[in-house]
């Protein structure tokens, strides 16, 4: 069995999105667990780069390879799904659409002609049961619930019940650095809680800053000076000793149909509960009061409450280990189970 992943790997340059990430996941994830088969890799990074070494190396992985696993984001469905459809019904591939993120339900509505072609691949893997549901009520049906995974190893529970908490709580952001990552959201949280007890709370903002938004960005380093550190870009491997000590990570997210947010699987394996705003998958990854918060900054809970979901958040964690998942993801290609 040969197969083939078509998405954004990133080349040799170090990207940190989500997208970027999952991709890397899965390459990586099926070549150490299918050492016997041959697993290629079309980056579409070199897509508008080197076109032309994209379009041989496209060509080669058609002639050769049985399996295709292709991941675009919103702007390449567009493409991608039209390209696959034929790919599926000319060359008789198997093909398997790993959705990335959480809007395609609504974006489907929009173009309806996506119905056919979704319908036509193997199957869509999609990061939330809530998304299988909403695409089968809108007629698709070959759709299958694959959670989102990493390749890291979890902090052990000894090395988190030996971590100490002092004043200032130190809090954490993990995510691209833009308007609608609710990041002013988090510093205006931060101002009110020291405001009420000064010297109670900080916070540090890791990730790329979203390339339009330095003007943004500088603007809230004087406006909140003091109240925050930016700490730069974290090596995705290296999340987990980044962030295990912080008291929580906050997800302030405005994005409505954020999937399922790999920051969050990095907190949990790092023992960290999440502090979030209700996106519409939230429940499927943060169950209030247990491993995180669903919040309301205007109403904060107990700092020994998050201290009691650190464990719990472990426990969560193998949810998302890339065991549990890839051994799903290659029983779904060995014998096309579900």
């Amino acid at each position: 069995m040969r197969i083939c992943i078509v998405g954004h790997y990133g080349g040799n340059e170090s990207f940190t999105d989500g997208q970027s990430v999952k991709v890397q996941s899965l390459y990586n994830a099926l070549k150490k667990h299918l050492p016997n088969e041959k697993v290629d890799l079309v980056d579409t990074y070199y897509l508008n780069k080197t076109t032309l070494m994209f379009s041989l190396r496209f060509l080669h992985c058609l002639l050769f390879d049985k399996v295709f696993i292709f991941l675009p984001a919103a702007r390449g469905r567009t493409i991608l799904f039209k390209v696959f459809f034929y790919i599926k019904k000319i060359l008789r591939k198997r093909v398997f659409h790993d959705c990335i993120a959480g809007s395609l339900d609504e974006e489907v509505l929009v173009h309806k002609n996506w119905i056919k072609y979704l319908n036509c691949f193997d199957s869509n893997w999609m990061e939330s049961p809530q998304q299988v549901e909403k695409l089968k009520a809108i007629g698709i049906t070959n759709t299958e619930y694959i959670p989102n995974f990493k390749s890291i190893t979890p902090i052990s529970i000894d090395e988190m019940r030996g971590i100490q908490y002092e004043r200032p709580f130190k809090f954490c952001t993990f995510c691209r650095v833009e308007p609608r990552k609710g990041i002013e959201d988090a510093l205006i949280a931060m101002k009110e809680i020291n405001e009420v007890n000064p010297g109670t709370a900080e916070l540090d903002v890791y990730g790329p800053i979203q390339p339009g938004q330095e003007d943004w960005f500088d603007r809230m380093q004087k406006e909140y000076n003091g109240l925050f550190n930016y700490c730069g870009v974290v090596n995705p491997n290296d999340s987990v000793d980044c962030l295990k000590e912080y008291l929580a990570l906050l997800f302030p997210t405005r994005y409505f149909t954020e999937g399922m947010p790999g920051t969050i699987i990095d907190a949990m394996f790092a023992g960290i509960p999440v502090i979030a705003r209700k996106w519409a998958w939230c429940d499927n990854m943060i169950k209030d009061g247990y491993n995180g918060i669903v919040y309301d900054f205007s109403n904060p809970r107990a700092i020994d409450q998050i201290l009691n979901m650190k464990e719990n958040c472990l426990k969560e964690s193998f949810r998302y280990s890339e065991c549990e998942v890839i051994s799903k993801i290659i029983s779904i290609l060995t014998w096309g189970g579900h």
